[in-house]
Parts: structure tokens; sequence; C-alpha cells
């Protein structure tokens, strides 16, 4: 009899086998592998493998193809749960900001801002964040300079708009504080921000990439000259010229925010430990 068990049990797992796919290897160019290993949804427009293994882990993965809104919105009440999860948070960048590409909805842009941002810094004591030789690091950041790009772009899409404001997020606002004062320095003002990704350089054979945090600009300046009359002032400009500018958004314990604080405090757009009356910043409001 206990024989005659091991030999159904053995027939069983077969037949078990027999309905899964087969999995096995084969040999690949390299350059191959290398490029299905550096997929991502700013490389490639399609999950990165570590977000892939999220969705599946979580039984999303086929739910984010068919809902991706409410595969989303199942992650996000999964991460707040594990307390700010660092391999959700990246995959909530990701995916929130490949919705948005699909869909062209900006809060879903600003939650991957938000996200990215988080998965950077996080808050927990002794937790350094992602490694130097984690790939996500560089994807994150790059998801949250685009990110920001997206967010703010003018109605024509030609040129980022800075400005302040609330605005919507799938899981709550996210008030933005912005002084207009900011983009002038003494007799100069700062316009027309346009994106650098977005330019092809043609002429030039060594061209040279820093890479950080923060979204890079081509951004025109030029003379404000004020000459006061009688009853009026007149301002005169000098001839436009060009400068590289980089627009951040510093935002103060977004995991806090997102997890359970209702407000946060206001962050200087300089850094971290600035005063709390910004002159442009961003804020983390939950909703209800």
């Amino acid at each position: 009899m206990p024989r005659r068990r091991l030999a159904l049990l053995g027939a069983l797992c077969l037949a078990l086998a027999a309905c899964a796919g087969p999995v096995y290897t084969t040999r690949a160019d390299p350059k191959v592998v290398l490029r299905e290993l550096d997929q991502s949804a700013i490389t490639s427009g399609e999950p990165s493998l570590p977000t892939r293994n999220v969705l599946y882990e979580h039984g999303l993965f086929e739910a984010f193809d068919d809902r991706p809104a409410a595969a989303i919105a199942e992650l996000h009440r999964a991460m707040v749960a594990a307390q700010g999860d660092q391999d959700m948070l990246f995959a909530l960048a990701e995916l929130s900001f490949l919705h948005g590409q699909a869909t062209k909805k900006k809060d879903y842009y600003l939650a991957a801002a938000v996200y990215a941002y988080a998965f950077l810094f996080p808050e927990k004591a002794g937790d350094p964040g992602p490694g130097r030789f984690d790939p996500r690091l560089r994807t994150a950041a790059d998801l949250y300079n685009w990110a920001l790009i997206l967010s703010f772009r003018a109605a024509n899409g030609s040129e980022v708009v800075p400005q302040g404001g609330t605005f919507e997020l799938p899981f709550g606002r996210l008030e933005v504080a912005f002084d207009p004062a900011a983009l002038r320095a003494g007799d100069r003002e700062l316009f027309g921000f346009i994106p650098i990704g977005e330019l092809e350089v043609h002429g030039l054979a060594m061209r040279y990439r820093w890479p950080g945090l923060g979204a890079p600009l081509d951004v025109r300046w030029r003379f404000r000259i004020a000459v006061v009359a009688e009853h009026a002032v007149v301002s005169h400009f000098a001839p436009e010229a060009l400068v590289i500018g980089t627009i951040v958004a510093w935002i103060h314990r977004p995991i806090a925010a997102i997890l359970r604080v209702p407000r946060q405090r206001k962050l200087d757009q300089r850094g971290p430990e600035r005063s709390a009356e910004p002159r442009g910043a961003i804020e983390v409001v939950r909703q209800p």
C-alpha cells in the first residue's frame, strides 16, 4: 500500500508539472540579455523586471494590463500596509509613470515623482536606501526627473511652467508652493524652460553628462532695466541669452505623508534642513 501511494503521488506530481509551461534556458547574445535586464518605463516603455516581480508577487500582473488604475490602487494599499516597502515604492513609481503616459493624466505623473522620491530617500532609521550598484537607483532618479517635467508641462507641450497650487493625486493631494520671485535675481529674470532631454544635439563630437537629481532645462534669461519716468516705470530687455537650469521638488518626509500624517511641514526648495517658510516646495496631503 505505501508503495502504491508513492506511485500515485509521483504520477500526480508529473501531471501537475505537465500543466505548467516548460522552464528552460538557451544561449543568447549578451547584448540581448542585458537589454532585457535594462528594460524600464524610461528606456523601453515597459515595466522593469523588479516591477514585474512585484506585480507577480501580489497577483496583479494581468490586472495591470486590464485595469491599471485599480491595480496601482491595490498595490498602493499593500505598500501602506507594509509601511513603505521599498520594492513596492519603486514599482508604484514606474507603474504610475507608465499609466500617466498611457492616459496623459498629470496626477499619475505627480504620484510617480512622489513614489520615486520616497524610494530614493527612505525615512526608516538605519535604512541607507538603494545601494549604489542597484540599477533601480538611476531609474528612480530618471522617473522623478521626467515626472516633474511632464507634470508641469505647458498646455502646448513646448516648455515647462513652474507653478504653485493644489494638485490631485490618485491617493491624496499635492500642495506645491512656488514663488515667482525665485526666478528673478537682481536685474535678471528667467523664462522659457525647455527640457534638455528633448533636444537633439548636432555638430558636436564630444558630449558630457553629469547625472543627478532634478530635470535639466534650457533656460532663457534677460536683463530687466527699469527706467523711471514721471508717472510710469518702463522696462527694457537686453537680447536674450541661454543658461542651464534644473527643476527640483524637495518633499519633506513623503513616506510619512503617504502613510499616516494628514499634513507635513513645507520644505525649502534649497534642501531638507532649511526654513519652514519656503520659496518653492512640495507638500503631501492625504485625502480623508
